[in-house]
């Protein structure tokens, strides 16, 4: 090998560990790399001027050392390819080929799913590469993909050594009737069909009388609390208009009131002489002047 390959070798290098990183980063999403997908890679390396000058046994030692990376965490693989990945130019030519390399492997053995197709447009994102150009559009799931129903588990074979009567029980109806009486065994009657006790109602025998029938509570108004103890039980008037009416003492004895002394028969001092003594006007039905007192006429 001249220096001129050896120039191109190392200018090259960050290009061969893109495609492998790349690679391996398609063939690990469905979590298992096939041979197919191995021998894909190769064929590239022989067709591409610019991976020629690599031997095909370092470039195979490059891919598993991402896979391993992969297989020891995800995570960490995944960052690890990226950053061989992101040496690459982005929206270059060396970008479009890197992209259709992975492409290839995913499809290398004759399902690119859609497991694969997600990590290559994630490729093309760091790319800065429209995944729409290399029609990485997602497809839709099979009827194959989802679960199918359990099958029947068949039925078990008895053990050898279970005895007849447990091979084959008896098969229980499910409206079974009544089961039968057991016989009579010195069990007296009333406890073979003890009496049960009826429901009954409430019964008002035992209650005091004041209890059945309770008096009826009044409310007691705002008018009836401030009037006094004399007028709230007044004396009831009798049926009969000829039974006296039991009048309370004090108006049976009413206090009399006597004036003062001294003024009992002293008339009243701002009274009119008229009314000192009234004149005496005779009853007649006739009007005239000699009915009319003088304090009438001066006016």
């Amino acid at each position: 090998m001249g220096l001129l390959d050896n120039l191109k070798k190392v200018k090259s290098r960050y290009y061969m560990e893109a495609i492998a990183a790349g690679c391996a980063m398609v063939a690990f999403a469905d979590g298992i790399v096939r041979p197919e997908e191995v021998d894909k890679l190769l064929e590239y390396v022989r067709m591409d001027e610019n991976l020629k000058v690599f031997d095909s046994l370092e470039i195979i030692e490059t891919f598993e050392q991402y896979i391993q990376q992969f297989g020891f965490d995800f995570q960490i693989g995944k960052e690890m390819a990226l950053k061989a990945i992101r040496k690459v130019d982005r929206n270059t030519e060396e970008a479009r080929l890197l992209i259709l390399v992975c492409c290839a492997i995913g499809s290398a053995d004759g399902e690119f799913d859609n497991n694969q197709r997600l990590v290559v447009r994630e490729i093309c994102r760091v790319l800065g590469m429209d995944h729409r150009r290399f029609h990485l559009n997602l497809q839709a799931p099979s009827p194959e993909d989802f679960p199918r129903a359990k099958k029947s588990r068949p039925k078990r074979s008895l053990p050898r050594n279970i005895p007849e009567w447990m091979k084959n029980p008896p098969k229980i109806p499910a409206s079974s009737p009544k089961p039968p009486r057991l016989p009579d065994t010195g069990i007296p009657d009333w406890m073979k069909d003890p009496p049960r006790p009826e429901k009954q109602g409430k019964t008002q025998e035992n209650l005091p009388e004041w209890m059945k029938h309770p008096p009826q509570i009044r409310k007691v108004t705002e008018s009836e609390k401030n009037m006094p103890e004399w007028m709230k039980d007044p004396p009831h008037q009798p049926d009969d208009p000829n039974q006296k009416v039991s009048l309370p003492e004090w108006m049976r004895n009413p206090p009399k009131t006597d004036p003062p002394a001294g003024q009992k028969d002293k008339e009243p001092e701002h009274m009119p002489e008229w009314m000192k003594e009234p004149r005496q006007i005779p009853a007649s039905d006739k009007k005239g002047d000699a009915d009319i007192p003088e304090w009438m006429e001066k006016q």
